[in-house]
């Protein structure tokens, strides 16, 4: 996943090795031992070329996937931009998940980069088209501050967030799901 790092490959790699690899002397962790060590000997030989064969970028977090062929990437962070950048939060400032709420699947967001659109669809719904630029947001309802965003908790962390395409989005979200639910926009 896009949090994984170096270490979860090892770990990955010794998975893989001592449940799918036959050695000859039988020796399972040896061998993805050899792999983590060939590994090492190829990154440290200097940079590798490799080709992508699919990419996919997740506008709304826990929602469908977007197939691309090419996407931008912040210069700074190397992140592709918009991916998991907007989620759907709860009443209580949580964001919701797709264990929780299996439909959040069949939410299909697209992104137009030329006209910085939001486009979203999901069976039997009239699409959802959101403007993607900033200054577009409202504040979070019940918020004290006098800040425009607030906080919101994305897998037990806050997060600062804007709630994002208005009241029309809020009822298309919800009514799709089936629970009163906001699109936020992460800072």
């Amino acid at each position: 996943g896009k949090e994984s790092i170096w270490e979860d490959v090892d770990v990955l790699l010794s998975f893989l090795a001592s449940k799918f690899i036959s050695t000859a002397s039988g020796d399972r962790y040896k061998a993805a031992a050899n792999i983590s060590s060939d590994m090492d000997k190829k990154y440290s030989q200097g940079p590798v070329q490799y080709d992508i064969s699919e990419m996919f970028v997740f506008p709304i977090k826990s929602c469908a996937a977007m197939p691309v062929k090419r996407w931008q990437m912040h210069t700074g962070t190397g992140r592709l931009i918009y991916d998991r950048e907007f989620a759907l939060v709860d009443s209580s400032g949580a964001a919701m998940r797709l264990h929780s709420y299996p439909k959040m699947s069949q939410i299909a967001p697209t992104i137009d980069m030329e006209r910085k659109l939001l486009t979203v669809s999901a069976p039997g719904c009239d699409d959802l088209t959101i403007s993607l630029a900033l200054g577009d947001y409202e504040k979070i309802k019940g918020s004290s501050s006098g800040d425009e965003s607030s906080h919101i908790r994305v897998c037990g962390s806050k997060a600062c967030a804007n709630v994002w395409g208005g009241d029309e989005a809020t009822e298309w979200f919800s009514s799709f799901l089936g629970v009163q639910c906001w699109l936020v926009r992460h800072k």
